[in-house]
């Protein structure tokens, strides 16, 4: 029965080809080769039925899948691939029409990354390329099978390697490109070595003898390369870390070491880490931040797996709903409420299971305020009283300031502005408590709006391998440098001619007993193998100067087989060199979340007073929140040249209460008049509306969008005003006009472009020269 095949399993001792002292007697060797057919048997019926519950289940899930999507009239993108091959289905009569005027409308192919493709994409094109080539048509295609690290998502490179056989009729030509336009020579010479066929060699041969050699080898045969003749500099180095128990405080102390020897000879945004899991990425980001280091990861941090975010949101449950006990448990123990109260966890926990099994109260909460009643008013009470009555966003910051938050945990800042940001975008739209916990616990992972996001190129790059694919960068650090010699994966998926079979992989000693299970063990073997030299490949060719590499001894419980891939080379190679002067001050550079919504100077509010690094101050958010609202009042006023300006006041104000549902806006006319009666700023808003653009998005050059407050199109001149209602940080406001100039003075070549920033809090204007 399956129930059986799963605990079917054999320990290396039984598994022998032969008993001990038992090759004389031949009774003995019949039932033992009596024995090995029928763990052959065994074996292979384990590997071919292992998952067929799962299967069974999944053709009922699919089926009703099928028609959930087909009753909503929806395709997921994942779907496509499959949909369009019933599209081409020989079987199908409209087929032949589909394809037949495809390919006489397209007769060239060029297919980039060919060793990615995978199996479904590839049936669809080979149809195409069977119908054109043979009709004038021709293929071209691109790709390297030792940068194919995709085979996770079904990228398969032997498609790439068997496409020659394929299309064998036809005339085939094949170039190899020696040419290493990217990196220095130290770098070039180093990867020569490590992937030459003789260190390969020597490698694989101390390695598990499972392994094909010759497909490793075949895959790798040429990747010699030559540096380009003016790129003669460059450096390697090697840190081979020995075994130890705190491989994690190691390994921290060594990256950190390296990325203070680069910032001293490279600019922050020249650095690349590279890292092979985003579990590897996040903890490597949060090393630096701690070091308040800027950090560009395209990985990224999520907010909602943050521990100081989970303490925040368990007390807005608790205080959302008493008598959510759980909410309330998980922020009294929390490192927020400890470090503050001056509480241990222990006493807490006591307290906690005490209480669990009491019946007279149906909140703890109640239990813990009559037990720790100057802690309760202290520390609780306030937030009990003013939920409901003031915004989510304030009631957050008044958490913030009562736990000293961000003194007490500085590596907390991000995550938490970020947080607030979230909170303020969602109070523009909605309101209360209980509706922002549906929201937040209901925003999809992917979502940008959860991310930690630091200003493009400003920082120190974090990404994966997988990411860093086709980047190059001008130093490199490798802290994960790791190859595995034994991995397999389980399931694996058997692809023949008739179908795709799902069999579990069968253990080393069962392949001694099963021809089949030898040549799937083998073949799994190999392609983890393969897999994981090709990341290490792609990894270790993206430096253009330097690249410095840290081995760990093991790979998760494994032995870090990339030890022995570097054992011939010396750990340093080349020489340092220093590639560009800084052209910022690194406190122009400090880590910090960048902020595209609402309240984009929110992080302002952490001010340093000399008592708390971090003190939050409640009227300079309240004075901001004020200014956010009059910047979006004036942004809904053109001109007002021909208008009423009373009534033109009273619309804009109107809108204002709508847009600000949960804001006291009675301000928002007296200081419309108040602004309105300058002069000079009353003249901005003197032209003819067709001439006038506010809150206009143009793109740069780069391809970055920027948004302007206000553009008037003024004769031979176009006029730029960026709204301010704070005089404060005149010199960032001056930069960015600069930078609306330079826009501005591509889009207009016939116009003088001019900017000026609109002090509203000293009523002036101020241009930029």
């Amino acid at each position: 029965t399956n129930k059986a095949c799963h605990k079917l399993d054999f320990s290396r001792e039984f598994l022998k080809p032969a008993l001990k002292g038992a090759d004389g007697d031949e009774k003995i060797i019949s039932l033992w080769a009596s024995i090995s057919e029928g763990i052959e048997v065994l074996i292979d019926f384990k590997m071919s039925h292992y998952y067929s519950i799962y299967l069974r289940l999944y053709s009922f899930i699919i089926r009703e899948f099928n028609l959930q999507t087909k009753k909503n009239e929806l395709i997921l993108l994942a779907e496509i691939n499959r949909k369009t091959l019933l599209l081409f289905d020989a079987d199908k009569v409209q087929v032949p029409e589909v394809y037949y005027r495809l390919s006489e409308r397209y007769k060239h192919f060029l297919l980039d990354e060919f060793q990615d493709t995978n199996s479904a994409q590839w049936i669809g094109i080979r149809r195409f390329l069977e119908e054109s080539i043979p009709n004038g048509g021709s293929l071209f295609y691109v790709g390297d099978v030792k940068q194919a690290i995709y085979d996770f998502r079904g990228g398969d490179p032997r498609i790439f390697l068997n496409i020659k056989n394929e299309f064998s009729q036809y005339k085939y030509e094949e170039r190899v490109l020696i040419e290493n336009y990217r990196s220095h020579k130290a770098i070039v010479d180093f990867n020569n070595f490590v992937f030459s066929k003789s260190n390969l060699d020597e490698c694989l041969g101390s390695l598990d003898e499972t392994l094909n050699n010759e497909t490793i080898l075949e895959a790798y045969k040429d990747s010699c390369q030559n540096p380009l003749p003016h790129k003669t500099d460059g450096y390697v180095e090697i840190d081979i870390l020995t075994d130890d128990k705190n491989d994690e405080d190691k390994l921290k102390e060594t990256l950190l070491s390296i990325v203070d020897d680069l910032i001293g000879r490279f600019e922050f945004q020249d650095i690349a880490i590279l890292c092979n899991k985003n579990i590897e990425a996040a903890k490597t980001a949060l090393w630096l931040m701690e070091k308040n280091l800027p950090v560009e990861s395209v990985q990224n941090l999520n907010i909602r797996g943050n521990a100081f975010i989970k303490q925040i949101m368990s007390l807005i449950k608790f205080i959302s709903s008493p008598i959510d006990k759980l909410s309330f448990a998980s922020f009294v123990i929390g490192e927020i409420f400890l470090k503050e109260s001056a509480m241990t966890k222990g006493e807490i926990v006591d307290f906690l299971f005490q209480n669990r099994d009491k019946t007279k109260s149906k909140t703890i909460y109640t239990d813990f305020r009559k037990a720790y009643p100057q802690i309760w008013d202290k520390y609780v009470e306030e937030f009990f009283v003013k939920a409901g009555f003031i915004p989510l966003y304030e009631l957050l910051v008044l958490v913030l300031d009562k736990f000293h938050v961000i003194n007490n945990f500085p590596e907390s800042k991000i995550f938490i502005l970020r947080f607030l940001e979230l909170i303020k975008d969602f109070e523009v739209k909605d309101c209360g408590i209980k509706n922002f916990i549906e929201f937040f616990e209901n925003i999809d992972d992917t979502d940008e709006s959860l991310f930690i996001k630091n200003p493009a190129g400003a920082g120190i790059k974090i990404m994966t391998v997988h990411k860093a694919k086709g980047l190059q960068f001008p130093a490199v650090i490798l802290p994960y440098a790791s190859l595995a010699s034994s991995k397999i994966n389980t399931p694996c998926f058997i692809d023949s001619d008739e179908a795709i079979e799902l069999v579990k992989c069968p253990t080393k000693a069962a392949k001694d007993f099963s021809q089949k299970a030898e040549q799937i063990y083998r073949h799994e073997k190999t392609k983890g193998f393969l897999s994981d030299l090709n990341a290490l490949y792609v990894s270790m060719t993206r430096a253009e100067l330097e690249m410095r590499i840290i081995v760990l001894p093991k790979d998760g419980v494994q032995k870090n087989a990339v030890k022995t891939l570097f054992a011939g080379f010396p750990n340093k190679s080349g020489q340092k060199t220093k590639h560009l002067a800084k052209t910022k001050d690194s406190e122009d550079l400090r880590l910090e979340d960048s902020f595209e919504g609402q309240y984009k100077d929110i992080r302002d509010v952490f001010v340093d007073d000399g008592k708390h690094s971090f003190n939050l101050r409640i009227d300079k958010i309240r004075s901001r929140k004020k200014g956010t609202i009059i910047h979006f009042a004036l942004s809904k006023i053109k001109t007002l040249k021909g208008k009423d300006e009373n009534l033109e006041i009273k619309k804009v104000a109107e809108i204002a209460a709508a847009k600000f549902p949960n804001e006291d806006i009675s301000f928002v006319t007296d200081d419309l008049k108040s602004i309105f009666a300058d002069k000079e700023i009353r003249e901005v808003f003197n032209h003819d509306e067709d001439l006038v653009f506010n809150e206009k998005e143009v793109v740069d050059l780069a391809g970055r969008t920027i948004r302007i407050d206000k553009i008037i199109e003024d004769g031979d001149k176009v006029l730029i005003f960026d709204f301010k209602s704070s005089a404060a940080n005149l010199k960032d406001n001056t930069d960015q006009i600069d930078r609306y100039v330079d826009v501005l003075s591509q889009i207009y070549p016939a116009k003088k472009a001019k900017g000026f920033v609109v002090d509203l809090q000293n009523k002036k204007i101020i241009e930029v020269a």
